[in-house]
């Protein structure tokens, strides 16, 4: 319809024919506004204002899209403005933990705790207990499973402190993740040997008290599992990762990462020059036989930082801080663990560039949810399953499977009655605590500005 139409058609509007076109009218006193007659003309006069104002709002063939270039200038525009700040995603990470996530390490996680649980029944058993029948099939390379542990860690750690804003909040999140489940599984593991017995396995009360600190190696203590060795790794890694937090230091990432692994050559050096090894508590707290896994898992966050291999230019320094990794690894710890750290960046790498996403099922992501207390529970509760088997003519293959399915109930049950809602706790706790902190600050500034 042409401009001469549209007015053709307005005008034939009965409103206008009758007089009744809107006039300016006086301001006046509140008071009776009279008769308005557009509601009413406009019900009887659709068909003529449907082609008038149709004409204005439909597309015609003059209305060309604009150029990509400007489609694209416009795209980065928008995303220029609404992308989120330091701030409002430290703020987003802490309020919705599980949107941060990466949901394959979750799987990562939880194959891990299965071959090292594979690991325990199959091979580690029949080691300690040799009158009992071994198993069919052994699982020996799972032991290396931890080893994925601490890549996983040095991936996480880094994204969470990242996202960061204070160091007790580090400090909260890592005492809500860790100690609740930690807790009841000592609890559980505790008292299931010292009701049915496991040589060779079983503490005293004193000894479990202190394993409580999760440093029963460094305080010469027997530990309530021996599966609680790693974690008294990981809190040194925590330690050494808040320091660098606290004194502002983590974007020097490549050169933390590098001195990093300085230690495993000196103690190497050290073993072929002088037999002897400089100092056993510096090699604890140096983490001189682990410390390449952390940095392969370090490293693998900034590649997945960096925006996958589209930026892979971006990452070279990561990728020779893996390669030096896994080279450190074979030479200084053992050929055995060069394979295995190679086989981790390598997993780690694929995880940086999304083409491990395929692997965040279902089943896998609940075995991922539940495998750090299927870690903690597994180990000397299967070995009583299976020893308990025994003794009611059950065969060892048969014990092995009763193991597992009564060790990942345990620790789906821990996991969701137990880790979870304490977790929630501990966490909803200290942001009320925060939040009165605010308001008192926020108080003595608000009446000093009155």
């Amino acid at each position: 319809m042409t401009r001469g139409n549209e007015a053709g058609a307005v005008a034939l509007h009965p409103a206008e024919r009758a007089g009744l076109a809107a006039k300016s009218v006086d301001l006046r006193p509140a008071g009776d506004a009279g008769p308005d007659f557009v509601p009413d003309h406009v019900a009887l006069d659709e068909p003529a204002v449907h082609p008038a104002v149709g004409h204005r709002v439909r597309a015609r063939a003059d209305h060309a899209h604009p150029p990509l270039q400007q489609v694209d200038e416009l795209r980065q525009l928008v995303e220029g403005v609404a992308a989120p700040t330091k701030q409002h995603r430290a703020a987003r990470a802490q309020l919705h933990p599980d949107r941060e996530r990466v949901m394959e390490l979750d799987v990562l996680r939880g194959l891990a705790a299965v071959a090292v649980m594979l690991y325990h029944y199959t091979v580690r058993f029949t080691q300690l207990y040799p009158n009992f029948p071994p198993a069919d099939a052994r699982l020996p390379c799972g032991f290396f499973g931890v080893e994925f542990f601490f890549c996983i860690s040095g991936f996480v750690i880094f994204m969470t402190l990242e996202r960061t804003r204070r160091p007790m909040d580090f400090v909260v999140s890592r005492v809500a993740r860790l100690w609740p489940a930690y807790l009841a599984a000592m609890t559980v593991t505790f008292c299931a040997a010292r009701l049915v017995g496991l040589p060779g396995r079983e503490v005293s009360e004193l000894h479990a008290l202190a394993n409580v600190t999760m440093l029963g190696e460094l305080l010469h203590v027997p530990l309530v599992d021996p599966a609680y060795w790693s974690l008294q790794v990981e809190l040194i890694f925590y330690c050494w990762m808040l320091l660098a937090f606290t004194l502002g230091v983590l974007p020097r990432a490549r050169l933390l990462l590098s001195l990093s692994l300085v230690p495993p050559i000196v103690y190497a050096a050290a073993r072929a020059l002088f037999h002897r090894e400089p100092s056993y508590l510096a090699g604890v707290l140096l983490m001189v036989e682990h410390v390449p896994f952390f940095a392969i898992g370090v490293a693998a966050y900034r590649i997945r930082k960096a925006g996958s291999t589209a930026h892979i230019r971006q990452s070279y320094g990561e990728l020779l801080i893996m390669a030096a990794a896994i080279v450190v690894t074979a030479v200084c710890l053992s050929p055995a663990k060069g394979v295995v750290a190679a086989f981790s960046a390598a997993v780690f790498y694929a995880v940086a560039t999304g083409r491990l996403r395929w692997i965040a099922r279902g089943p896998l992501v609940l075995l991922g949810t539940i495998s750090y207390t299927l870690y903690l529970i597994h180990q000397n509760v299967g070995y009583i399953v299976i020893r308990t088997a025994a003794k009611f003519g059950i065969g060892t293959n048969a014990g092995i499977v009763l193991a597992i399915g009564l060790a990942i109930a345990l620790a789906a049950a821990i996991t969701f009655t137990i880790e979870r809602p304490a977790r929630n706790w501990i966490r909803a706790r200290y942001r009320a605590m925060r939040s009165a902190q605010a308001a008192r600050t926020a108080g003595p500034t608000a009446s000093a500005g009155r």
